[in-house]
């Protein structure tokens, strides 16, 4: 926060006029209330046209309330050695000099928390991003970076810009709006044409439908966004890894964003109709998915779903037509898969629905290492049970251990002997279960989860990854650094979990790609963003730093 601040200490108003300003909001307001729109406010002023991408801040007092929350669940051995702005609240409050979680404190420096913070990157500027702020008083940022020892040059004119500097660095600035845009490292003359079209007004960038479509989910009040259009970015020509360009890319997937805010974080990918065809083939089987939730007994699960008939059809189609390795590639697996299997793709689409769980036991649970078990749903009991037969026949001829019968849970199954494994497979009701007999034992004896769990485990989705933070691995001792991992988690997830869980997924919609979804997406995506956006001023703050302190 500390080097945004500083960066913004750039501004100077045009003619010396201060932008408009706006009431600041009452203390703790902005925990309150949700921002106006879906979309991120500072679309308002982006150039449709032109904007490339963004990652934008909004809600300030709100996002540092929950940043400050992540920092206090570290436990002081997790920060020895960090520098006391990282480790120290009021050490924070100090450097800074005001209360971030207060949108009040953003007011005393000059600056409308609700709006936030934006970096933005257009196509004017090729690979050049620019800062956007709504001040609501110029005199105050700059008396608040003065006294932090910032020297700031007045402004002076360039055309219909300003250009000042930040200890010896050049900076344009402009206005759009309400909203200051700032070019910090600039080369004035070079730049000044260039970053002025940005400030003439234009279709807004909250007009496009790519943007609309990207940010429809209500998620509100917004703390973190992002989007970008691929086919925006310079030379949409160029090659991908294994030899696709870009640009075919960018038509089927015209654009990706990601919106966080309390309880709830997606990532969305939008598709165009064909592309969603295809994801179709891959991820949509027929029927619906079975009760998974009635079994789930162990502390991770990952849930997915294939359909099986178009499998190969829908990856096929996701490859650009003048990548023949890869395709070629496909169609040879297609082919093996039978043999590997024993049981083709057909024959596993009329025997099974085409849902299916993946269980993975709890380290040092007194399983073997890497126990697991799948789950998979049913929908013809005698064509899976000849499959099943057949392919753990191949199976145990190719590792040389015959298979035998014996009762798990209650159940017949089949048993093949690995040692320290012991796996089994075998059908009970709409679903097949294989896997090491501890794991499948358990399942078997669950108790159902509660209905809010149940319905996200067993509604429809590409794939989804289930975790029990609640329960503690048993083998985990007091003082263990994986026990003290573990709980750190816990605190930090403990917002977001339902019952003890923390579920996120990827499904798919009439829009795209979906991921995350509730607390779930709020707290693994949103984590990720919290740490992920420190890093990155950080990353800016030394190359500012640098040349400031050379000899």
């Amino acid at each position: 926060m500390r080097v945004v601040v500083l960066v913004l200490a750039l501004w100077g108003c045009k003619g010396g006029e201060a932008p408009p300003t706006s009431e600041p909001a009452a203390a703790g307001e902005a925990l309150r209330a949700p921002i106006a729109s879906v979309a991120p406010a500072v679309t308002e002023v982006l150039s449709g046209p032109h904007t490339q991408a963004f990652v934008a801040i909004e809600d300030l007092a709100g996002f540092s309330v929950e940043l400050e929350r992540m920092l206090a669940a570290f436990p002081p051995a997790f920060l020895v050695g960090a520098p006391p702005f990282i480790a120290d609240a009021s050490a924070r409050r100090a450097a800074i000099g005001f209360d971030p979680t207060r949108a009040e404190g953003w007011a005393e420096v000059g600056l409308d928390a609700r709006a936030g913070l934006a970096l933005a990157f257009d196509d004017r500027l090729p690979n050049r991003p620019y800062l956007l702020a709504r001040i609501t008083d110029p005199v105050k940022l700059r008396a608040a970076l003065t006294q932090r020892g910032v020297v700031v040059e007045a402004p002076s004119a360039l055309g219909l810009l300003q250009r000042t500097a930040v200890n010896g660095h050049p900076v344009l600035l402009a206005q759009r709006g309400a909203w200051a845009l700032i070019l910090p490292d600039a080369e004035p003359e070079k730049d000044a044409a260039a970053f002025g079209a940005l400030a003439v007004a234009d279709a807004p960038l909250r007009d496009l439908p790519e943007l609309r479509d990207a940010f429809s989910d209500g998620i509100a009040p917004l703390w973190l966004s992002a989007w970008t259009a691929p086919a925006r970015w310079p030379n949409p020509a160029q090659k991908l890894a294994g030899g696709a360009e870009l640009a075919w890319y960018a038509e089927r997937f015209p654009a990706a964003a990601y919106a966080l805010g309390r309880g709830d974080g997606v990532l969305r990918i939008l598709a165009n109709p064909a592309a969603r065809a295809s994801l179709a083939k891959l991820f949509t089987p027929r029927s619906q998915p079975p009760a998974f939730s009635k079994n789930l007994s162990e502390v991770m699960a990952i849930r997915f779903d294939l359909n099986f008939a178009q499998l190969f059809d829908g990856l096929a189609e996701l490859i650009p037509p003048d990548v023949a390795e890869l395709r070629s590639n496909l169609s040879m697996a297609r082919g093996l898969l039978p043999m590997a299997l024993g049981v083709s793709l057909e024959e596993l689409d009329a025997a099974l629905t085409g849902h299916g769980m993946v269980m993975l036991a709890a380290p040092n649970s007194g399983r073997p290492p890497a126990s697991a078990a799948l789950a998979l749903g049913v929908t013809d009991g005698p064509k899976t049970d000849a499959l099943l037969s057949r392919a753990l026949s191949v199976l145990a001829n190719r590792m040389g251990e015959p298979t035998t019968e014996a009762k798990v849970g209650g159940h017949p199954a089949q048993v093949l002997t690995m040692a320290p494994y012991t796996f089994v497979a075998l059908r009970v009701e709409n679903m097949v279960w294989i896997g090491e007999k501890g794991v499948v034992e358990a399942a078997l004896a669950a108790a159902p989860l509660p209905a809010g769990i149940a319905a996200q485990v067993d509604r429809s989705m590409a794939v989804g990854l289930l975790m029990h933070l609640s329960a503690m691995p048993p083998s985990v001792s007091p003082g263990d650094d994986a026990r003290m991992v573990f709980e750190v988690s816990q605190r930090l997830w403990s917002p977001y979990l339902t019952d003890g869980w923390m579920i996120t997924n990827i499904r798919l919609d009439d829009r795209g790609l979906r991921v995350g979804e509730g607390p779930g997406g709020a707290s693994m995506l949103g984590i990720a963003a919290a740490i992920g956006v420190p890093a990155f001023i950080g990353y800016r703050a030394a190359a500012i730093a640098a040349p400031m302190s050379a000899p």
